[in-house]
């Protein structure tokens, strides 16, 4: 069985852990809807998270309590 975490289940591993500003989560939602990849693991949902871990890194994001 493989455990390989996917882009998809990064994302919402990430969005459960932090609160995201609104305009973040839009944009990120308005990009993975009108995407036309066809795997939950595509390097553009990874740049994806990439701009969420960005957010995290430069500190515009708080943990979830």
């Amino acid at each position: 069985m493989d455990n390989k975490v996917t882009a998809i289940d990064r994302l919402a591993e990430l969005v459960r852990e932090y609160r995201f500003p609104i305009e973040a989560l839009k944009g990120v939602i308005g990009r993975i809807s009108s995407w036309q990849g066809s795997t939950n693991d595509d390097p553009y949902l990874w740049q994806q998270v990439r701009y969420f871990e960005e957010l995290i890194k430069q500190g515009y994001v708080t943990k979830r309590k």
